[in-house]
């Protein structure tokens, strides 16, 4: 038999996603004052890199339109990067002005998708971004390659392992070698992940993949397990498990931090996050937005060993098993 665990990496790095797309996926938009205070409390948890924003078009997310005055008004430690989602020229020009470290272009590897979410084809999509890359690229950005829907799409069901060599290869030749694979809608599973992502990482050693996965059907970290299983080491996350997608009908969010920390603190794997100050912001989320956090730790709260709590509920269960004959045993 195989030891998998053989394989597991000393240490993950977790991408922190919940001011962008867990507040956009939010009915209640939340106050400016109110981000600005979960962001500051993110940067005491021992998170490296947060996704603060989408530059998208205020009209079309609202949650969003106050990207500026959310940078302004947060305090920028030296060591955590801020990055921008950059839809388009327009946002790249906006994200020049908060001075974002990173920026993470968004494109669907299916047209379908594209034409849904950006109303342009994956290609001509990609064609755009390199006025993009110039404005970055004046800027002395780092730029991360986007892949929605790259393990399932909503409309056209399971993606061909050669657009995602297309895709990468476009990304490539524009010399961008950080790539982000999402499972947009949380239709993967671990087998599907495992060899997608060992075939990538085979075929270009050269490029930083990261895996953004959500939890639709209960697979997240199945599918979590797989990739790392698979090479990959950088992962994206929310806090309480918030987000989703538009084209998923009840589907949940991303994988939650809380849930993803606690996890690789039992395997021993370092991700240099305080789970206990996460998991008091998963709190701050359910007030402000009125319903509870879709994470475990959140209605269990944390176990250091979780044999400790078997232990201590045997300890105090009484005897009052009988046998047939009606005989306390």
């Amino acid at each position: 038999m195989i030891d998998l665990f053989l394989k597991m990496p000393k240490k993950i790095e977790i991408r922190e996603v919940v001011p962008r797309e867990g507040f956009q996926s939010e009915k209640n938009i939340i106050s400016t004052e109110k981000k600005i205070k979960i962001i500051n409390m993110i940067m005491k948890t021992g998170i490296k890199y947060i996704q603060i924003c989408s530059l998208v078009h205020p009209k079309i997310v609202p949650q969003q339109a106050d990207c500026e005055e959310v940078f302004f008004g947060i305090n920028r430690p030296k060591d955590v990067t801020l990055s921008v989602l950059v839809p388009n020229v327009r946002g790249a020009e906006r994200a020049k002005k908060v001075k974002a470290d990173d920026w993470n272009f968004m494109l669907s590897v299916s047209d379908s998708h594209s034409m849904a979410n950006s109303n342009i084809p994956t290609f001509e999509a990609m064609n755009r971004m390199k006025t993009m890359l110039e404005i970055a690229h004046s800027e002395g950005v780092h730029v991360n390659g986007g892949m929605g829907v790259a393990l399932g799409c909503p409309f056209e069901g399971r993606i061909p392992i050669s657009r995602l060599y297309e895709v990468i290869e476009r990304y490539l030749s524009m010399g961008i070698n950080c790539i982000g694979v999402a499972d947009t809608a949380g239709v993967a599973n671990p087998k599907q992940v495992y060899y997608t992502m060992r075939q990538l990482i085979k075929k270009y050693p050269e490029v930083n993949f990261k895996l953004h996965i959500h939890n639709t059907y209960g697979l997240g970290f199945a599918n979590v397990l797989a990739g790392i299983q698979a090479g990959v080491k950088s992962f994206d996350s929310s806090i309480g498990g918030l987000g989703g997608c538009p084209f998923a009908p009840g589907a949940s969010g991303n994988i939650a931090t809380e849930d993803f920390v606690h996890m690789l603190n039992l395997m021993n794997v370092e991700t240099g996050i305080n789970v206990k100050k996460v998991l008091e912001i998963s709190k701050v989320l359910e007030k402000i937005f009125k319903h509870p956090c879709d994470s475990v730790l959140s209605k269990l709260g944390i176990k250091e060993n979780l044999y400790e709590l078997a232990s201590a509920k045997k300890a105090t269960i009484p005897r009052k098993i009988k046998n047939k004959k009606g005989e306390k045993i």
